[in-house]
């Protein structure tokens, strides 16, 4: 990974630390029940966290992300992985590593075109800054456990939209990339934790945009911008 000082990210944010469990990552593991109830796939999960717990699988592997192309700058995170359980020793690891990722999470939201999403709100909340963010946090009496960074690739599609003459037509809808910074909760799980939203009634994410999503008539051209897909 190459830094630049130039960089709006500063060096010392970039490097993630080491993790001595990291080298078990490959192991196979048992598979989850996929797209069932909430028990079915707690029962399902209590082999997988049996096996992590005997073999030492960790529930986090580590991510890097491009940040600026100029300076070539990209920064790494300890991303959770889905359908396994999170080790003491991984959620242990991940509090100590907190703070760094909420100044990355920090940065990247005052970079981007920045929404606050969360089931209990109508639609996505515009935020400019992480003090807006945990004020909303705080107003909800929210506290999270982790934060959990992911890029979302850039994405195209046809759709189809009624125009002002009540007719559909045809557009292409045109998705940049977002980093989605999920705010996490943890519960106990046979010994281990999972990351989930069953002992909350709300969970809360940040969706940053890297562009402005459009869509563009396929057969006129027309664009139109939408800051907010809902």
């Amino acid at each position: 990974m190459q830094t630049s000082t130039k960089s709006y990210l500063p060096e010392e944010l970039c490097k993630a630390p080491d993790y001595h469990l990291a080298e078990n990552y490959p192991k196979d593991l048992p598979e989850v029940e996929i797209g069932s109830t909430k028990s079915k796939y707690l029962d399902s999960l209590a082999p997988i966290s049996a096996v992590q717990v005997f073999e030492d699988i960790p529930g986090i592997k580590k991510s890097t992300f491009s940040f600026d192309t100029e300076t070539e700058t990209s920064f790494e995170v300890w991303t959770i992985l889905p359908n396994r359980v999170l080790l003491p020793e991984d959620l242990e690891f991940l509090k100590q590593d907190k703070h760094r990722v909420e100044l990355i999470a920090k940065q990247l939201v005052e970079i981007g075109n920045s929404w606050l999403n969360s089931r209990i709100f109508d639609k996505k909340i515009k935020v400019q800054s992480w003090e807006d963010i945990l004020s909303i946090l705080d107003k909800y009496e929210y506290a999270y456990d982790l934060i959990d960074i992911v890029e979302v690739p850039y994405k195209i599609s046809k759709t189809n939209l009624q125009n002002e003459s009540s007719e559909k037509a045809k557009y292409w809808s045109v998705s940049p990339p977002i980093w989605n910074i999920s705010l996490k909760k943890t519960r106990s799980f046979n010994g281990c934790y999972i990351v989930d939203d069953y002992n909350s009634s709300y969970n809360f994410s940040i969706e940053v945009w890297i562009g402005i999503p459009f869509l563009k008539n396929i057969q006129t051209g027309e664009v139109i911008t939408r800051e907010n897909f809902q």
